[in-house]
């Protein structure tokens, strides 16, 4: 996949109708090891073998794909993503097979699965040099599909693009030979170095959409890989009603193992999402590594005690929360913010006489989603 290096390099092509984007995976050189011992000999005559390096560890994820098949990590990760593509959607991951056996070594000692896989994705439109475009509502072999965005017959836009993600997707589950597709996280690649349409986001979000309605539909778990400038760039801005909302999210663009673990509370790409993961690339810049986002385990709805009438004081709350976070409150009157009010207690004053008060309590903690609760609100203000 990209690493966020490549990603600072996207640029769009303004004389075409598509732009190019960035990928995720860096080129990678085996950490040293240490020289083999030449093998001797006993006093009994039997010649010794000496045991094979052993790998070292890392608590943390790496991902790999093709830019890595001269060279398979020297590491045991705690978890491991594989591309499965070639960096296009049409192309295939041509070391896919010795890098799965790679990532069955994983120690598995994080929230993430011990294998998850990665593919790309585009919107390329008709034309001459697009390997294959649907020219109606139905797979590259017949098969006739439901389509959301309308009828496809060829064109550029929103119908046919739809179709398109779904045939890679469908593409994707055949790449990984007899294994069980529903078995792995598939996290769809959204980045600038595959070819868009850089006037219709909607075409390039109905893509996108496509290989998640079908990865979903066999029953797997999906997520979006991005950063959130390459995802407003390329999908624009996901409606709430959108198949996109409410998935996971993996970050690419952190700095360094600290700074991952700090953007865990930043937002995800889509609304109702939640940050699973957060990628940097290692010193040398030649492997991306992966810190996996931590969830909150209590996070209680929060309470207001107190009479709602001017002059009173009204208190919060807020439960025990687990892990402790750090705690801050934001109260509001109609839904909307009170200014300077972010205090776990607030003293009502007259502009809130006939408006219903809520506070929002919101925990943070580095390396853990942040979490804000509602609590319900007051009777209407009284005088």
């Amino acid at each position: 996949m990209f690493g966020i290096s490549t990603m600072k390099r996207s640029v769009l092509l303004l004389a075409a109708t598509a732009i190019a984007v960035a990928l995720p995976s860096q080129a990678f050189s085996a950490a040293a090891v240490d020289a083999p011992i030449t093998p001797g000999s006993t006093s009994s005559g039997v010649t010794t073998t000496p045991p094979a390096p052993k790998a070292s560890t890392t608590p943390y994820g790496i991902d790999i794909s093709y830019p890595q098949c001269s060279s398979t990590p020297d590491i045991v990760p705690s978890f491991a993503i594989i591309g499965v593509n070639g960096g296009t959607a049409v192309k295939s991951n041509p070391c896919f097979e010795e890098q799965m056996a790679w990532a069955a070594t994983s120690t598995g000692s994080s929230e993430q699965p011990k294998t998850a896989l990665y593919v790309n994705i585009g919107n390329p439109g008709p034309g001459p040099n697009t390997v294959w475009w649907p020219s109606a509502n139905a797979t590259r072999d017949g098969v006739k599909i439901a389509n959301p965005k309308g009828t496809c017959k060829g064109l550029a836009g929103v119908a046919c693009a739809y179709v398109y993600g779904y045939q890679m997707a469908l593409d994707d589950q055949g790449r990984i030979g007899d294994r069980s597709a529903s078995s792995f996280t598939w996290w769809i690649d959204v980045e600038a170095s595959n070819t868009w349409s850089s006037k219709d986001l909607a075409a390039n979000a109905a893509s996108i959409t496509g290989m998640a309605v079908y990865l979903k539909s066999i029953g797997a778990p999906v997520g979006l890989y991005s950063t959130p400038y390459q995802w407003k760039l390329i999908a624009g801005t996901t409606p709430s009603t959108s198949s996109l909302s409410k998935l996971p999210s993996w970050l690419a663009g952190a700095k360094s193992a600290t700074d991952a673990a700090a953007r865990c509370g930043g937002t995800a790409l889509t609304s109702g999402g939640r940050i699973s993961m957060v990628q940097w690339i290692n010193s040398a810049g030649t492997l991306d590594y992966n810190y996996s986002c931590h969830q909150l385990s209590t996070t209680p709805k929060p309470k207001i005690s107190g009479t709602a009438k001017v002059g009173k004081k009204l208190s919060t709350a807020a439960g025990t929360w687990s892990p402790k976070p750090t705690l801050k409150y934001t109260w509001k009157a109609n839904g909307k913010t009170i200014s300077g009010a972010t205090k776990s207690y607030h003293t009502v004053v007259k502009s809130e006489v006939g408006k219903t008060l809520t506070v929002t309590v919101t925990g943070s903690k580095k390396g853990y989603n942040t979490v804000a609760m509602v609590s319900s609100a007051t009777k209407k203000v009284a005088k």
